[in-house]
């Protein structure tokens, strides 16, 4: 399985941006169901280091400040079944985040 017929079609900001109107486009529970996918697959972090790497140029690094923030956020959903908007999550590292929402994927099939 590769990471694009995981996606079907769906960009990677429709996943890691809340702020995008790619994002906006599909519910919550959609995105969930492909990050499992991902997971699954073992294609999480190679998904989001190339997330990381387009998005790295200077006019568009701004992107990449959303990341974190929603990982969290779909991490407080996948926890609580509610979303939680737009909260600052700045106390733990990316990398901190990314595995907490990992063991909540696997956790919850």
């Amino acid at each position: 399985m590769t990471i694009q017929a995981i996606l079907y079609g769906k960009s990677k900001r429709s996943l890691f941006d809340s702020g995008s109107h790619e994002f906006k486009r599909s519910p919550l529970e959609e995105k969930i169901q492909i990050l499992k996918e991902l997971h699954r697959h073992n294609l999480l972090d190679q998904t989001i280091r190339e997330y990381q790497a387009y998005y790295h140029e200077e006019r568009n690094r701004y992107i990449l400040y959303g990341l974190k923030p929603t990982l969290k956020r779909i991490l407080s959903y996948l926890r609580k079944q509610e979303y939680l908007g737009f909260l600052t999550f700045d106390k733990e590292s990316l990398e901190d985040t990314l595995e907490e929402l990992k063991k909540e994927l696997a956790e919850n099939p």
